[in-house]
């Protein structure tokens, strides 16, 4: 048996306990109903053993979970549940510390490795671009929605969903420094959260980030010597790829002759959303130009091996 002293910031000499003759250890740290409270009340040892427990689960999921012909999104995105309950659990009790930086680094982490499998990303996509494709709000704003919520009716618990997908999306519009491609093709995350059909996956996410197989991002992390275009000269980045190289014009005409349209930065993601032949077509486009062009960037290092 074991008892725990609530002394905050203050500073307390070790007290004994009695209780019908028998002597109760007091200890700086105590485990009660999944709750892992500390002497301080800071809920540190409580967000670092969740945040292990969460990367565990992470890990385990991620082995199950390949980019490539592993579940769908919506598969992956309901076993990621598993990782966002031990985040959640007891939130209400602990979730004023999410104000504090440090521990809300250490929670976005444990959030990123599941939002990156959900949406089959490269692990350089940044975090708040992964959440956006992957149609996941931040970890932060969960935790909040969890403490307004408790023990509320059905009617309430949905206007604060709405409330958070409010929060996620001015955070969004406010985000500067990175996901610019991402935000351009999905400028509301209400829209794209809470769309009928359609489940991201590799080529998609591609298409979706910028990070992928597009001379510009190679070039960016010295895996090629160029970021020109292996087939007109231009900088290759997803816009080049995916609305003007000549490479793929067969297959982005399928597309435009589809949807009745020429596809354009501002009708992609619409497209997509307004229905489901149009999700199809476009992520039919994705998947095929994306694996052309990973094969053929394979046939070259191939042939610069050779030269070697």
């Amino acid at each position: 048996m074991e008892a725990i002293i609530l002394s905050g910031r203050r500073s307390i000499k070790q007290i004994k306990i009695e209780v019908m003759g028998r002597e109760i250890e007091t200890t700086n740290e105590l485990k009660y109903l999944g709750l892992h409270i500390d002497r301080g009340m800071t809920m540190k040892s409580h967000i670092t053993n969740t945040c292990r427990k969460a990367e565990i689960s992470a890990n385990a999921l991620n082995r199950i979970m390949p980019n490539i012909n592993g579940p769908s999104a919506g598969k992956r995105k309901l076993l990621s549940a598993v990782t966002h309950s031990i985040i959640l659990y007891a939130a209400p009790i602990w979730h004023n510390v999410t104000r504090y930086k440090k521990y809300e680094n250490m929670l976005k982490k444990a959030q990123r490795k599941v939002v990156t499998r959900i949406c089959s990303a490269y692990r350089t996509i940044s975090t708040v671009a992964a959440l956006v494709i992957s149609g996941t709000p931040p970890i932060r704003l969960q935790i909040e929605e969890r403490a307004r919520t408790y023990g509320k009716d059905e009617d309430t618990k949905r206007q604060e969903k709405e409330e958070t997908i409010r929060k996620w999306q001015r955070e969004w519009e406010d985000t500067v420094e990175v996901g610019q491609w991402t935000k351009r093709l999905i400028p509301n995350v209400a829209t794209w959260t809470n769309r009928k059909h359609g489940n991201v996956d590799y080529y998609l996410t591609q298409m979706l980030s910028g990070h992928g197989c597009f001379a510009a991002y190679l070039h960016k992390f010295a895996l090629i010597e160029s970021d020109i275009c292996w087939y007109c000269q231009e900088r290759d980045d997803a816009a080049h790829t995916f609305l003007h190289c000549i490479r793929w014009t067969r297959e982005r005409t399928i597309v435009e002759i589809a949807i009745g349209e020429t596809l354009s930065t501002e009708n992609i993601t619409n497209t997509m959303i307004d229905s489901k032949e149009g999700w199809d077509v476009i992520a039919q486009m994705a998947k095929g130009i994306i694996s052309k062009k990973e094969e053929e960037e394979r046939t070259r290092k191939r042939q610069l091996q050779g030269q070697e």
